[in-house]
């Protein structure tokens, strides 16, 4: 486990007093302050999201409250699901799912209502988080909402809510978040991992959010997202943070008094110096995906969840063609299919694994992989562009993600009705833009050629990064 804590193990019957306290959202007691220096590791009896939000929540409050001169109080921090939904003055909160998958994960969702100073945590999507990218990707979510309950203290939560300022409430947060790590950091309470983590978290998972930034889900970008938690992390200076909103355009300058007059008191606004390691963030990658690589982000953070494996050479190949077996196999895995085993109704499999086999009978079964005409399915053929595109929409409607829409004449004008591609590139077009490389409006010349394995990578990333 990452996160470097200092903790002895509990007692059975005090880590379960925890825990309820936890679920049922009672808010758990400051901690004294701790000295810097060497930490011994925490020893979770279960590490899961829980037992990690209790250790930070117990540290958030002990920082904040030392930053606000001993005159912070906490919020209320609870855990949601699925079968266990939370009633908030904000509204009830309810996971969109028992279980996230890298199809899924999207939809989860973690919020502060400030109406009743709640802070509510989705537990599956946090489960997903931890699982598959850190410890820290799951506790970073905490530390982003309790720097909302700071804005409410500080007075920029209902200043920017009131002005429409969305994008820039919710980088200021990642900002306020880095400067608690980069304090956890110090204290050896976080290490150089979990602020990778965080970073990786920020711009390859949270910054497919590229809506305007006076929309009320606006977020930011990856690297917006990315860039703003490091300049918290590496100054811890408020100040900087506050200029977040004259950075992005929603206040034009921090001169401008008739703009600027009523921004909440405190720290004043500062132009931040460029923080290191500008940027990606690292993660782990191929020789030949480049960072300059027009699919780098989508081929990594794909890789990162373990959809895409790469050849045993280490590389990558994201200009070799995309086989059908392939693809079947990616697909599988993004949807949480990849341990289903339906039978394979096709007669063709040949030298074909036995994993990607069953694979491909999975979305055969599912109606993804409907094969062709003379009933083969011809696993170690090209997949073609449009092919892509239709396999990757049939999954997210048959996992209930997306709904069919109808054919829409005016996309892609010079696809043929009859190739059994268009509603399902009027699907893929409405929910997750134009298909990659195009304009949904203009004739698309390579639909029927076979698709590159770094476009398909893109193609998918797309579409599981589309806002809901």
């Amino acid at each position: 486990m990452a996160l470097l804590l200092r903790h002895r193990l509990l007692r059975g019957f005090f880590l379960v007093a925890l825990l309820v306290q936890m679920l049922v959202g009672i808010t758990p007691a400051r901690a004294a302050d701790e000295p810097s220096g060497p930490r011994e590791q925490m020893v979770l009896p279960q590490p899961n999201p829980v037992g990690v939000g209790q250790v930070l929540i117990t540290d958030m409050n002990n920082y904040w409250n030392r930053a606000f001169g001993g005159r912070f109080t906490p919020p209320v921090s609870q855990f949601y699901s699925y079968d266990a939904p939370k009633n908030t003055a904000c509204g009830q909160l309810r996971s969109y799912a028992r279980q996230y998958t890298v199809a899924t994960y999207k939809y989860g969702n973690s919020t502060y209502c400030h109406a009743d100073r709640s802070v509510s945590l989705d537990y599956p999507f946090h489960e997903f988080l931890f699982r598959n990218r850190g410890d820290y990707a799951s506790g970073f979510i905490f530390a982003h909402e309790y720097a909302h309950h700071v804005q409410l203290l500080n007075g920029y939560l209902l200043w920017a809510n009131q002005q429409a300022f969305y994008a820039g409430k919710e980088l200021q947060a990642d900002c306020y978040a880095g400067i608690y790590s980069r304090d956890a950091y110090n204290r050896r309470v976080l290490d150089a991992g979990d602020y990778n983590e965080a970073r990786r978290l920020l711009y390859y998972d949270l910054g497919a959010n590229n809506l305007a930034i006076n929309h009320k889900d606006a977020h930011g970008t990856g690297l917006q997202r990315d860039y703003w938690f490091r300049v918290g992390f590496h100054y811890s200076n408020f100040g900087y943070c506050n200029y977040v909103y004259q950075s992005i355009g929603h206040l034009r300058s921090a001169a401008n008094v008739a703009e600027a007059a009523d921004v909440p008191p405190g720290e004043a606004p500062v132009p931040p110096p460029a923080p290191p390691e500008p940027g990606a963030p690292p993660a782990g990658s191929f020789p030949d995906v480049p960072a300059d690589h027009p699919y780098h982000q989508a081929i990594t953070a794909l890789t990162g969840y373990g959809i895409i494996r790469g050849y045993a050479d280490g590389t990558f190949g994201p200009g070799d063609p995309t086989l059908r077996a392939q693809m079947a196999a990616l697909i599988a895995r993004t949807m949480g299919w990849e341990a289903e085993d339906r039978g394979n109704p096709f007669p063709d499999r040949g030298s074909v694994d036995a994993a990607l086999w069953r694979n491909v009978g999975t979305l055969a079964a599912r109606n993804v992989a409907r094969g062709y005409a003379d009933g083969t399915y011809d696993p170690t053929g090209a997949v073609l562009y449009a092919q892509v595109i239709s396999f990757i929409t049939r999954a997210m409607v048959a996992e209930g993600i997306w709904q069919p829409q109808p054919d829409n004449p005016a996309l892609y004008p010079n696809v043929p009705a009859g190739s059994g591609h268009r509603q399902d590139l009027a699907t893929y077009t409405y929910y997750a833009g134009a298909v990659p490389g195009t304009t949904a409006t203009g004739a698309w010349a390579g639909w029927a050629q076979p698709a590159t394995r770094g476009w398909f990578a893109q193609a998918l990333y797309q579409a599981i990064s589309a806002a809901h």
